[in-house]
């Protein structure tokens, strides 16, 4: 029995926290509903991917994830307007998510992408450690114009 139930008016939100939702979903078959849901609307285009990363390739497994999710679910066609917006997107929330220095040793996260008629969101949320015993959560956006 789930802890808490959301109802989530989808006409509401935006593409931000929409991106937040679906990066915090546990459940493959909750995050799947939500991203039907949401398309199903003709408001949003999402994608949601895993990617394991370490120290030395964080930064290319992110972008690459990222932009690989985006073209393989539709959100971006390969125009250089649209690449680059998905890849200033992913940057913002790399650097943000890097920004403190941490040692990251290995990271397991989650990444979601959702497009809007003006907006491409990059979310990154998981687990960052050095070693097993110390691992921290962290979350970050990043956010670029763009249009259909």
């Amino acid at each position: 029995m789930p802890l808490f139930n959301l109802k989530i008016d989808l006409t509401q939100i935006s593409a931000e926290e929409l991106a937040i939702f679906l990066l915090l979903t546990g459940d493959r078959s909750v995050e799947s509903n939500l991203r039907q849901e949401a398309e199903n609307l003709g408001l949003f285009k999402c994608a949601v991917t895993e990617v394991g990363a370490n120290t030395t390739n964080i930064k290319s497994k992110i972008i690459s994830s990222a932009l690989g999710a985006s073209l393989d679910c539709g959100i971006i066609t390969k125009t250089p307007h649209q690449i680059h917006a998905v890849l200033q997107a992913a940057e913002q929330a790399l650097r943000s998510i890097l920004e403190a220095n941490i040692l990251i040793g290995n990271a397991g996260l989650k990444l979601s992408v959702v497009r809007d008629s003006q907006w491409v969101v990059v979310g990154i949320y998981g687990s960052f450690a050095a070693h097993h015993m110390i691992n921290q959560k962290r979350i970050a956006l990043g956010i670029m114009h763009i249009s259909y």
